[in-house]
């Protein structure tokens, strides 16, 4: 038969019951979370299986602050030392504080079960409220600290890629290596590889060795600069490129770029370039630090974001949004600097508004059977692109070389009709205009604006028509 039921079962069911009926209570739930917010303290601890060590998290054990005054950044770094099986957190309320907002939701001091109704509370506060809310402020703690180190990334990655650029120079990108010999790789004024090797290592080969060889190389290959990498040996690199551009007969500068990445790209392997020399795996930083000179917008953005060295804990970030991030900065980078589709990789094309990853692999695949884009009315007819993308792309886009001078300048072909407007005001032609300034001082905007053009326009394309060709970032 069935088991008698006991007096004791049977108030232990009831007493589950009546918790979970008195937890679902909208305003003791409202109220709590106050609390949580307010008072609650986060706490670390080492783990006992340490036994005393901590490791480089050492200045995390024992920490402990209100979770509304948690710092972000310290909070994802104390998520690294528990990921890492370090440390233990945990997040507590006061008692104090709790019991009496329990208790009073429970039930009077008069009613004749209090006591058995307050122990149902209190159970239901620690087996289903307190976790919730211990997950909520983690959550809380977690996407405040995300958008912290994503801000400073942002800051960080938007300064890096408007930063100075070298040009169209040829360089020599020399990554510090005081272990093994110093690795460098040469690029022509297109950032195309035309050689990549290793130095002798100085401690073996000795100075003189080093200096004579890397001069050789600077010779050979008609380098303009020597861009040194900012990672550990950089002092040793930077002496040994001065003493070698001295035996030059010639001024080449030695200059300093960030290194953040070259670990990554070197992991990925060696790099074949058509029709140019291969570059092995541990010169592919090297390399990189010669085209980020150049240009650190059209470089950056092929390397993954969190291993760019711009801000701390990226690794702990949703990673999604930090590649969303780095998508919409490079996007707002590129409105404002503009991209040359001819001379733009497929990482940075595919980041131009209108454009993705399929259209700029298919326009570089035309590109190098048919050549250069020459006119931005041709964008559309270039198979895989069409009119919608080129519709939004071609206001972002610089033809460097085009041979009319509005196709240099981020306008949109619609524009192009505003732009003759002004040359006929002014009583010249177009490329009069944007090369005679006391031309432009002819163009009275006011008049051109009682033609139903709007003043916001007028001002733009009299700025793309006198400053648009230009890339406003600060030169090394």
């Amino acid at each position: 038969g069935e088991e008698a039921v006991t007096i004791d079962a049977a108030l232990a069911g009831a007493r589950d019951i009546l918790a979970e009926e008195l937890c679902l209570s909208a305003d003791l739930r409202a109220r709590l979370r106050k609390v949580f917010r307010k008072e609650a303290m986060l706490s670390t601890a080492l783990r006992s299986e340490r036994k005393g060590d901590a490791g480089r998290h050492k200045s995390l054990v024992g920490y402990t602050a209100a979770v509304n005054q948690v710092q972000p950044l310290k909070f994802l770094a104390v998520r690294r030392a528990e990921k890492d099986r370090i440390l233990v957190t945990t997040i507590e309320p006061p008692d104090e504080s709790i019991m009496p907002l329990l208790h009073k939701s429970a039930s009077t001091e008069e009613h004749p079960h209090a006591g058995f109704l307050r122990a149902a509370i209190e159970d239901g506060y620690r087996r289903i409220l307190k976790p919730l809310f211990q997950a909520e402020l983690r959550t809380e703690l977690k996407r405040r600290a995300d958008a912290a180190a994503m801000d400073t990334f942002e800051r960080n990655l938007r300064h890096r890629l408007l930063g100075p650029v070298g040009g169209n120079r040829r360089t020599l990108g020399l990554r510090p290596d005081v272990m093994q010999g110093h690795r460098w790789s040469a690029v022509d004024e297109e950032g195309l590889p035309t050689g990549s090797g290793t130095l002798p290592h100085e401690g073996t080969a000795g100075r003189e060795a080093c200096v004579t060889e890397l001069a050789e190389v600077v010779t050979t290959y008609d380098v303009d600069v020597i861009a040194v990498g900012t990672g550990g040996g950089r002092a040793e690199a930077v002496s040994l490129a001065e003493e070698a551009v001295k035996k030059q007969d010639r001024d080449i500068d030695v200059t300093v770029v960030s290194d953040g990445g070259t670990h990554t790209l070197e992991a990925q392997g060696k790099l074949e370039v058509k029709g140019r020399p291969e570059i092995p795996a541990e010169c592919r930083g090297a390399y990189s630090l010669a085209r980020r000179f150049q240009d650190p917008l059209a470089e950056l953005v092929s390397i993954e974001p969190k291993a760019l060295a711009l801000g701390p804990h990226l690794h702990e970030v949703h990673q999604g949004r930090l590649r969303q991030l780095l998508d919409e900065t490079v996007a707002s980078c590129v409105a404002h600097v503009g991209v040359d589709p001819n001379t733009a990789g497929v990482d940075l094309l595919a980041r131009v508004p209108g454009f993705d990853r399929a259209s700029a692999t298919a326009f570089h695949l035309w590109q190098t059977e048919h050549g250069a884009l020459l006119h931005k009315a041709a964008l559309a007819a270039v198979p895989g692109i069409g009119t919608n993308v080129a519709e939004q792309a071609v206001g972002f886009l610089q033809l460097k070389g085009a041979e009319d001078p509005r196709d240099r300048t981020q306008l949109h072909p619609e524009q192009y009709g505003v732009v003759d407007k002004m040359a006929e005001r002014a009583g010249c032609d177009v490329a009069t205009l944007f090369a005679d300034a006391t031309m432009r001082q002819k163009v009275r905007l006011p008049e051109l604006e009682s033609e139903g053009i709007r003043m916001p326009l007028l001002k733009y394309v009299l700025y793309q028509v006198t400053a648009g060709h230009l890339d406003d970032r600060p030169r090394f």
